[in-house]
């Protein structure tokens, strides 16, 4: 069973990590830092990853735990 959480991602991490791919996002909302870079973000972008590959850790924020069976 693997176990991903939501996570906040700046634009730059995003690009980064999707190149051109045009993320869907949330309404902008008060600074949050982003969970891979740790720079302040209003980017209303959110991914969900392992937090083991995260600056974060799933720690110090919102995110939302999802139990995969596969």
């Amino acid at each position: 069973m693997s176990s991903k959480w939501t996570h906040l991602i700046c634009y730059e991490c995003w690009q980064e990590q999707r190149g051109t791919a045009i993320p869907f996002r949330m309404k902008e909302t008060n600074p949050d830092p982003c969970c891979y870079c740790r720079r302040q973000t209003r980017s209303g972008i959110y991914t969900r990853d392992d937090p083991t590959l995260t600056r974060c850790g799933g720690e110090k924020g919102i995110h939302l735990k999802e139990n995969n069976n596969s």
